[in-house]
């Protein structure tokens, strides 16, 4: 059965506190009585007094610059710069989620403090479209994207303009959203990835989760979550990717835990330096470097090249 959609749908059933929540304009509200009061998220004010939300009516209001206010669908649209398109894409992800009933993501207590204490996992599941240009330039189907839990994300806020893939930490537990920027110009100023404030990198390997069970049956070791997803799409299901090119001493504890390991970075020039690095350093008694066609990275691959080269330089 085709779930509803449709303006009167999402106004029912998305509150104006889990829109601002995913946009993450809740860290300088504060709630007075039955109302949210805070700096406007429209105009990008910083006066605390200027943007109010009655909770019971489900209203909002700007008393400075906007002067106007609205339901959650005038707001989703303001907040998308105005466009009808996006707000209703936005709308639509947040219909199916699970509303969190305050404004904060919660903070799980099961990650441990000595991480990063400072660090505040978003926990709850967002709705991405797993149909985006950019998995589909790389190969990835959709049955593949949402099994690993990327998509792109429409509405604004801190995963705006990126392709998302959820984090998770050692044990399986949702830390929240990684963001792949996609314009030239963001990646040229500030690299290709956005990651959560302060999330301890260092003690994650990206889909360690998903194979630690059968870990010590060896590792695929990558550099990207789309290269994970390409080579579980070629039958490769036992890679875990680093999330840059370093191993930390964490992450050397869990790599260690393999019988055997296959360093498969990136083809250009930083990933040839750190394989012939990592390879160089004995870190593991058992590891074998596989390279790439120069500049290219084992997701831009076929699944059939993906095949052919690993069964050659594995025999």
């Amino acid at each position: 059965m085709v779930a509803p959609t449709g303006w009167r749908y999402w106004k029912q059933h998305v509150r104006i506190p889990q829109l601002l929540e995913s946009a993450g304009h809740t860290e300088q509200l504060r709630l007075v009585g039955k109302r949210l009061w805070g700096p406007c998220p429209v105009h990008r004010g910083d006066n605390p007094h200027a943007f109010q939300v009655d909770l019971e009516r489900d209203l909002w209001f700007c008393f400075t610059q906007c002067a106007r206010g609205g339901d959650v669908i005038d707001l989703a649209r303001l907040l998308s710069a105005g466009c009808w398109r996006r707000a209703a894409r936005w709308l639509e992800q947040l219909s199916h989620l699970e509303p969190t009933g305050c404004c904060r993501a919660q903070e799980d207590s099961g990650i441990p403090a000595a991480v990063s204490p400072d660090f505040r996992p978003f926990r709850r599941a967002l709705r991405l479209d797993c149909t985006h240009l950019f998995f589909r330039n790389l190969g990835l189907t959709p049955t593949t994207v949402r099994r690993f839990e990327a998509g792109a994300w429409y509405g604004p806020g801190f995963l705006e303009a990126t392709v998302a893939v959820r984090v998770h930490d050692a044990q399986g537990r949702p830390l929240g959203y990684a963001g792949r920027r996609l314009d030239r110009a963001a990646i040229e100023r500030w690299g290709k990835w956005k990651w959560p404030p302060k999330l301890p990198k260092t003690h994650i390997l990206w889909n360690w989760h998903r194979l630690r069970p059968d870990a010590a049956k060896g590792l695929i070791v990558v550099e990207s979550p789309w290269s994970v997803m390409k080579l579980a799409q070629a039958g490769f299901d036992n890679a875990v990717a680093l999330c840059g090119l370093a191993i930390s001493s964490v992450q050397l504890q869990m790599l260690l835990r393999a019988r055997k390991i296959l360093l498969f970075l990136d083809g250009d020039e930083a990933g040839i330096h750190a394989s012939a690095r990592h390879a160089a350093s004995k870190f593991h008694p058992c590891i074998r470097v596989i390279h790439p066609p120069a500049n290219l990275d084992p997701a831009d691959l076929s699944e059939a090249q993906l095949i052919e080269l690993l069964t050659r330089q594995t025999r």
